[in-house]
């Protein structure tokens, strides 16, 4: 506990504004106590996400939520004190967090005129569409994936205190690159003024939509590794999946793939190294020791897959470079998309 106390006090006194401490101290009791409030708290940090919650407290409607995936049993956990009947889904039936799933003629049949919440960022469009076609009135649909897209599409470089730190010619490492469309946000970010993008992505199935993504939006000077990042050369247990949560594993994966660490693998003079590999990223830091050490890029990284990350990343940043700014942001409606930046 000492250690700990210690370990949060130096993360205290590099956190750069007020958004930030409050952002960490939520993460961190949750951390401590694995207590569903401190997410809830988290995400009503984020305008859109508390107006949508209060909307859903006060109204006297039913409540059911599309798609019973990971985001709707997420939204399930972080709104608990919202009555939720059921689950609708397309496909999947049963129940998912003590909800039971029902099939979606069943609900155009008998709760068309309750609230909808479309709970899938990736699909948020599909589901709309399919429930105006049923003759679902909008009023009644709650697009809750279309605000989770939006923020998501705000990670990584929306922090202002990014912008003073532009180099004329910036090289990006792309940690989880998944559909590269974070490159792209790079690009923009960077006013078109970059030597190179390095992207990193294991999973063959979203290294084809990094290039379609890259050809599409007119990416130049780039390079897609396939490995996983990591703090030294092997080969890991994968888990595949096609809802953008591949990872690796310590046992019972789907496949194996390749990892090495940056220090290893990266030669060039990084400017900023954004990682969202789903849990790797301590492992992935300590892996690119040297690159941090010796070329202090900027660093968005992710902190919400491991309770622990809110401390041990930082921690761990701090060792390598003590004179690092810390700003944390938030960008979803549930415990996912904290980002830790190191300016």
């Amino acid at each position: 506990m000492d250690d700990l106390k210690m370990d949060v006090e130096a993360i205290w006194t590099r956190l750069s504004d007020e958004k930030s401490k409050e952002l960490f101290l939520y993460r961190l009791m949750y951390y401590m106590t694995s207590e569903n409030c401190f997410i809830q708290k988290l995400a009503l940090t984020v305008p859109e996400v508390k107006d949508i919650y209060n909307f859903l407290k006060i109204s006297k409607k039913r409540k059911l939520i599309f798609g019973a995936g990971t985001w709707g049993k997420e939204i399930i956990r972080t709104f608990n004190d919202v009555d939720f009947k059921y689950f609708v889904d397309n496909y999947q039936r049963g129940s998912s967090g003590g909800v039971k799933i029902i099939p979606f003629d069943e609900y155009i049949t008998n709760y068309k005129e309750d609230l909808i919440v479309i709970s899938s960022r990736i699909y948020n469009r599909q589901i709309s569409n399919q429930l105006m076609e049923k003759g679902v009135k909008e009023e009644n649909i709650v697009n809750l994936g279309a605000v989770n897209d939006c923020m998501a599409s705000r990670q990584y470089f929306d922090l202002p205190q990014l912008k003073g730190k532009r180099c004329e010619k910036e090289i990006f490492v792309d940690g989880g690159s998944y559909d590269g469309k974070s490159s792209v946000g790079f690009r923009d970010w960077s006013r078109n003024s970059y030597n190179k993008i390095i992207a990193f992505e294991p999973d063959f199935y979203n290294i084809n939509m990094c290039e379609r993504t890259f050809q599409e939006n007119g990416i130049n000077n780039y390079e897609i590794i396939s490995k996983g990042l990591w703090s030294e050369s092997a080969v890991l247990q994968f888990n595949e999946n096609r809802n953008g949560s591949s990872r690796l594993v310590a046992s019972g994966g789907n496949c194996e793939v390749s990892v090495d660490s940056l220090d290893n693998m990266i030669h060039d003079d990084v400017t900023f190294i954004k990682m969202d590999i789903e849990g790797s990223e301590y492992q992935a830091l300590l892996g690119a020791k040297q690159i941090i050490k010796e070329k202090v890029p900027k660093l968005a990284i992710s902190v919400y897959h491991n309770p622990e990350d809110i401390v041990q990343i930082p921690r761990l940043i701090l060792s390598l470079r003590k004179e690092y700014k810390f700003y944390i942001r938030h960008y979803s409606s549930t415990g996912f998309d904290t980002i830790l930046y190191a300016v």
